[in-house]
């Protein structure tokens, strides 16, 4: 059976191959990563002759391109200009509200000793216990403002630093994820905005007097808001509750700001010696025995807040207090992320469309992923994508045909949705996986292409926890749709969703997905725990033996990058970018060889090579042979994560900028229209 699958390769692959040579889906017509086409480029770089064209991309994704005749689909997803306005306005405040304030109480401290007796009732000199205050006042919030400052310029270094070096020295749990300003870190984004509007509300106090009865309602005002603060605070980036300590760290400043207007309403005074302290001598009063501390209070202008000037000031602040944490807490959430399908012009390169068909709050994704991650098929007619907070089908024109949204995807996620969109009869297949720490569950759904009907959906118990794309197979019997996930493999009946057989396998996390040559399958991967290669084969029979194993090792498996089966030859690539070719048959291993850069992007194989690219755009090119021949190295400008499509000797290469067209080494020169 093994040798019969091995012979049947070329057979399998021209069976199902588009006859144009296209790319509708996920590596390809068979989802394998091999093309078909001769004379596929060798030699490239950003700048040679054979870039047919490159286009710029708007927004971020990490899905791949599909073709199909002459247009080329891609997904992506950006923020539009509202939501940057609000959160480039909420920023400046909180910046802007922080620094204010730094050199508002440090004006204040110093001023004090300045003051003689006989100045303006607001001028009085300090007592000792306001002082306290104000150097305790002064010193938290430079350290808020250093903070502050850096999570909004350096939100990756302080993630890794700043939390960690917290996390450790306070002895609190996933400190570092409260301290990382992103995007997706709801709770990060409220206490730090918010630290800083309730500074501005504390501050703004300042500007009325020194007696106003407004100061002491003010600081109860304060109170009430700083505990709203706490007790709303939402999850944290990786859906955690944040420990109650967490929150009150960036209350501190704002509250000794109250507590110190507070104090000098109350005027702490020393019995005895009525006339304060001279403070000429530049340096604060010594402590006196407590034996002589006393308090006493008196207030006035109860209608009046001192003047224009000083009422206009504090509503100023105010109104920055809350410029800092509403728009970015409650209205930009609303506004959200766009998530677009985009159609480019397979000759020229020109963009001709793009629609954006959800518009949603960002979801909490990896770092290595994007808010369009899945990549989207085409039958000719229709484009599918997936983004995981929904499905939407276009046609080649851009009008949105249907769509069926997840609603209990975008606030139980952990790293976002993965499976990309397969194509069978007429229908479209999804599979969306629940993950670890996270309580909603997977499912899988068949949608009529045409119109969006729902065929059938199921809720597989055994699926779960890994982020793979599923792999179709007809065994003469039916196809069959296979799924690597979480320690198992998993086989379903397309046509009705009935999970068939499961199968244990040690692995954990799987991102890789399968490949196979004939009816000889390949699954890899396990970013966390166990990890492993292992080749088998579908055998038909009963559940508890539904598969043959042949071979498997555990060195140096695949990470996130799909490997590939080319010429009886199996090829894989770890993350760190340890390339090993297998004997697909018996598993010997023909060579090891270390590249250069961090793999993420799947093998692709054809005209007798294997190309890997890394994520800084540094593709290898490698003949598919038992014995190891480097053919080039090619660099292009930017970061790479998505895998290569093939189409008519064409490589289209989607990097962090552009989309790039390759062609053959010995095509015409680039056309113009559409190139950057």
């Amino acid at each position: 059976m093994l040798i019969i699958g091995l012979h049947l390769t070329a057979w399998t692959a021209a069976a199902h191959a588009d006859p144009a040579g296209q790319w509708p889906q996920w590596r390809g017509p068979d989802g394998l990563g091999i093309s078909s086409d001769a004379n596929l480029p060798e030699q490239w770089n950003h700048n040679s002759a054979n870039i047919k064209w490159k286009t710029e991309i708007p927004g971020r994704g990490c899905s791949s391109p599909v073709v199909s005749g002459d247009k080329v689909f891609l997904t992506t997803a950006y923020e539009n200009h509202t939501p940057l306005m609000v959160r480039r306005v909420a920023v400046f405040a909180a910046c802007a509200l922080t620094a204010l304030f730094l050199l508002l109480v440090l004006a204040r401290w110093v001023g004090q000793f300045r003051k003689r007796p006989g100045d303006d009732v607001d001028a009085q000199p300090e007592s000792w216990g306001r002082t306290v205050c104000v150097i305790f006042a002064a010193i938290s919030t430079l350290a808020f403002f250093v903070l502050l400052i850096g999570l909004f310029v350096f939100p990756r270094r302080y993630d890794a630093s700043v939390g960690k070096f917290l996390a450790e020295t306070l002895g609190t749990y996933d400190t570092e994820h409260v301290f990382y300003i992103g995007k997706d870190a709801l709770a990060a984004t409220w206490l730090n905005t918010g630290a800083a509007a309730l500074l501005g509300l504390a501050a703004s106090l300042h500007w009325l007097r020194a007696h106003s009865i407004w100061r002491l309602l003010g600081g109860l005002a304060f109170t009430a808001a700083a505990v709203a603060f706490v007790v709303f605070t939402p999850l944290d980036a990786w859906k955690y509750e944040v420990f109650l300590w967490n929150r009150l760290l960036f209350l501190i400043p704002g509250t000794l700001v109250a507590i110190w207007h507070i104090v000098g309403y109350l005027e702490i005074r020393f019995e005895g010696n009525s006339d304060a302290p001279v403070v000429g001598a530049g340096k604060p009063p010594f402590l006196p025995p407590l034996s002589n501390v006393g308090i006493s209070w008196h207030h006035k202008h109860l209608l009046r807040f001192g003047g224009l000037t000083r009422l206009g000031l504090f509503l100023s602040l105010v109104a920055i207090s809350a410029l800092a944490f509403v728009p970015i807490n409650l209205l930009l959430p609303k506004l959200g992320v766009c998530r677009a399908i985009v159609c480019v012009d397979f000759a020229t390169g020109e963009l001709l469309w793009e629609t954006v068909v959800f518009t949603a709050p960002p979801e909490r994704s990896h770092r290595d992923s994007s808010y369009a991650t899945p990549t989207p098929a085409t039958d000719g007619r229709h484009v599918v994508a997936n983004f995981g907070i929904g499905v939407a089908c276009v046609d080649f024109e851009g009008r949105v045909l249907w769509k069926a949204t997840d609603p209990k995807y975008l606030n139980d996620t952990l790293y976002g949705a993965a499976a990309s969109v397969l194509l069978w009869q007429g229908k479209t297949i999804i599979v969306q996986e629940d993950e670890e720490k996270t309580a909603r569950r997977s499912w899988m759904a068949a949608f009529d292409t045409a119109s969006g009907d729902v065929v059938w959906k199921v809720q597989p118990n055994d699926l779960g926890w890994t982020y793979t794309t599923g792999l179709l197979y007809d065994d003469g019997t039916g196809t069959k749709l296979f799924i690597a996930s979480f320690q198992k493999i998993l086989c379903f009946d397309v046509a009705s969703g009935r999970q068939l057989w499961k199968y244990a396998i040690p692995m954990e996390q799987i991102v890789a997905s399968l490949t196979r040559t004939g009816s000889l399958f390949c699954v890899g991967g396990g970013t966390w725990g166990p990890q492993g290669l292992h080749v088998f084969e579908p055998t038909g029979q009963e559940p508890g033996c539904p598969i043959r194993e042949f071979w498997h090792v555990t060195k140096e498996t695949p990470g996130c990058a799909s490997p590939v089966i080319y010429n009886g030859i199996l090829f894989t690539v770890t993350d760190s970018g340890i390339l090993r070719a297998y004997d697909a048959a018996t598993g010997t291993l023909h060579w090891r060889k270390r590249l250069k850069g961090r793999y993420l992007a799947s093998l692709v194989a054809g005209d007798g090579k294997v190309y890997a690219c890394n994520t800084n755009g540094l593709t290898t090119v490698i003949v598919a042979e038992p014995d190891l021949q480097m053919v080039a190295q090619n660099q292009l400008q930017g970061e790479c994560r998505a895998s290569f499509a093939i189409a008519d000797s064409r490589f289209l290469v989607r990097s962090s900028d552009f989309l790039y067209c390759i062609a053959p080494d010995d095509a015409p020169p680039p056309t113009e229209p559409g190139q950057n």
